[in-house]
């Protein structure tokens, strides 16, 4: 059974590691701190996400917490101004009310939120966990004298059955190999909403309105190797196949996207004594996304200092930041970036 397990990871690696992804999310604040470098670190029972294969050196039992968000007064005041206007377009009974009526809609221009949040557990090297993402991005454009304006909001909720399994496990773990697979349960949620209207010649579009649902599957793989005792390397195809069946539209993506990510982890020696990571993102149809991070313990172990960034071609370097509380058993994580988002965590680990 085993060698089966080992011949369908190794066939599934093998044939999507040259397939591209969209960007990970920002799970995990331990990982966060250290600008998502964390493929080849995932040593705790957030591996569910960031690499199943790091299951195997997750310890007998542990439990991770976590929740991050986007914090910014100026765009969720704007969301909610936006919200608040919207009876006046629909209680408006003429064309003309109703592009007045949308010209003052507070609407909030270029805003994307996204809110996140990750429970895992594990038990030797068998793991289980729930997801959530949400995403609201809202867009004003002008074509042809008719203006748009558009609000939408992406909801994923991911279920996960985690599974690792070392096929190469040599005295001190000099040379391991380890493998590792999710099965996943996906729910989605789709909302959106646009107004557009023509100024020029005063008529007003029909508001378009979509809520819609989906359930379907997924399936991660990932693959941790133990080069020395300070060195590893990690391996990741998250959704390296998966399948969305939306009620109502055929528009909708039917899949999620899939993320490769390639890393690299080193434990330096003292008198330096920290750990260095780095990452690299293949997103579909964009540039690589390159993350770097670093993690330092200080006061004998108790309190961890880490910084990051991750970069994309094209777009500005963010920068990452974070403080861990380290007592027996338990971690107390903190993380913020220059981009807004805080996230907050929480890890037993026996």
């Amino acid at each position: 059974m085993k060698k089966i397990y080992v011949v369908v990871m190794v066939v599934l690696l093998l044939t999507t590691m040259v397939a591209p992804s969209f960007a990970a999310n920002k799970l995990g604040s331990k990982a966060h701190g250290m600008g998502g470098a964390f493929t080849a670190v995932a040593d705790d029972a957030s591996a569910v996400y960031w690499n199943p294969a790091g299951l195997t050196q997750s310890g007998l039992l542990g439990f991770n917490l976590d929740l991050g968000g986007q914090v910014n007064s100026d765009d969720v005041q704007a969301i909610q101004d936006f919200i608040d206007s919207i009876d006046a377009i629909q209680n408006a009974t003429t064309d003309q009310e109703k592009i007045e009526a949308v010209k003052s809609l507070e609407f909030p221009e270029d805003v994307k939120l996204n809110i996140n949040g990750l429970v895992a557990a594990n038990f030797k090297k068998v793991g289980v966990g729930l997801i959530a993402n949400s995403e609201l991005t809202t867009e004003s454009s002008e074509v042809n004298n008719v203006k748009t304006q558009t609000a939408q909001n992406m909801m994923i909720g991911e279920g996960i059955i985690s599974l690792g399994t070392n096929i190469i496990d040599p005295p001190l773990n000099i040379g391991s190999i380890a493998l590792g697979m999710n099965a996943k349960y996906i729910s989605g949620r789709y909302d959106a909403v646009e107004y557009s209207y023509n100024e020029t010649n005063l008529t007003f579009n029909e508001p378009v309105e979509i809520s819609d649902d989906a359930t379907g599957y997924g399936l991660d793989v990932g693959a941790l190797i133990k080069v020395t005792d300070m060195v590893n390397i990690g391996a990741t195809v998250r959704n390296a196949t998966s399948k969305l069946d939306w009620d109502e539209s055929s528009d909708l993506p039917d899949e999620l996207e899939r993320t490769v990510t390639l890393g690299a982890a080193a434990k330096l020696p003292f008198p330096i004594a920290a750990t260095v990571a780095v990452d690299i993102e293949m997103p579909e149809d964009q540039e690589d996304i390159y993350h770097f991070g670093l993690e330092k313990r200080i006061i004998a172990g108790l309190l961890a200092l880490r910084l990051g960034a991750y970069e994309q071609s094209g777009e500005d370097t963010v920068y990452t930041g974070g403080l861990g509380l380290n007592v027996p058993f338990v971690d107390l994580n903190l993380a913020v970036d220059s981009d807004k988002y805080v996230s907050l965590s929480g890890t037993f680990r026996f």
